[in-house]
């Protein structure tokens, strides 16, 4: 073989390995890149679809959010009798806002390099439904919070919130809860009022009752005012319930858009661009 051949034998063997090299080397590539896709699918979009439609989607219709007015311990009494518990019993608002826990089962690094490459306006839309949702129960929160101030205020010779029995009292946050309720359909309750006691043919005292719960104690009198504030409350705060529900409702129509487009980049079969997570080399 002569000096020119050699060569071109060397040169076509070089070529042959370089090409089988560059060639291994994309297949591994588009095998990683595969992979990466179905990390990305199983550890981030199928996660939040499912935090949608598990969670959000039945939080936004249940109508009330889920409002609870819950128990809680108040604050030190000091001065408290020592055959008494020490600590003023209280309540508080509880509504479970999602987000909580819409990105337990996501992977942070993989949600990080799918905003950052490649679904970034899919996820853009996620975090900004979700801050949306957020921002109406603290809204609505807020709302409650106000009407049991009102109830509170237009009822000042009863005390807030504890069921006392040598005190006549108010639960004006569980009658807040109540209107609201009532303004999405979802309290079927009424009140009434009852357990009157009777003190030389007069009424001295009556209960006003949600349900099983006994919501107020008082007079008469007293008890009868309350209901007429709770009434007259449910009338003025018409317009903001009509705002709110319209609000809902376009909330739940974006979940919905937005389901739709996780579950078409769910199926679709290619990755968008490229990151650093697979490298060519």
């Amino acid at each position: 073989m002569s000096p020119n051949g050699v060569l071109y034998w060397i040169g076509g063997a070089a070529s042959t390995l370089v090409g089988a090299w560059v060639s291994s080397k994309i297949h591994v590539y588009h095998d990683h890149r595969e992979k990466h896709h179905d990390e990305l699918k199983q550890k981030v979009l199928e996660p939040i679809r499912r935090s949608l439609e598990d969670s959000y989607r039945p939080f936004l219709n249940s109508g009330t959010l889920g409002a609870d007015v819950i128990p809680i311990d108040g604050w030190f009494n000091p001065f408290a009798p020592v055959t008494r518990d020490p600590i003023v019993p209280s309540v508080s608002l509880a509504i479970s806002d999602p987000a909580l826990d819409a990105t337990l089962n996501i992977e942070r690094a993989l949600l990080q390099d799918s905003k950052a490459n490649h679904y970034a306006k899919l996820v853009a839309g996620w975090e900004q439904l979700r801050d949306s949702i957020t921002g109406h129960i603290n809204r609505r929160a807020q709302w409650v919070q106000e009407m049991g101030r009102h109830i509170q205020e237009s009822s000042p010779d009863l005390v807030a919130f504890a069921p006392n029995r040598d005190q006549d009292y108010v639960m004006h946050l569980k009658l807040a809860a109540f209107v609201h309720g009532r303004f999405f359909e979802t309290d079927r309750l009424n009140l009434m009022i009852s357990n009157l006691e009777i003190n030389r043919s007069e009424i001295t005292t009556a209960s006003l009752i949600l349900g099983s719960i006994t919501v107020a104690k008082g007079t008469l009198q007293q008890v009868e005012h309350l209901i007429e504030v709770v009434e007259n409350l449910r009338h003025r705060e018409e317009p903001r319930a009509t705002q709110f529900r319209y609000d809902v409702r376009k909330l739940q129509a974006a979940l919905e858009n937005l389901c739709d487009e996780f579950s078409f980049a769910i199926a679709a079969k290619k990755l968008e661009n490229r990151c650093a997570l697979v490298p060519f080399f």
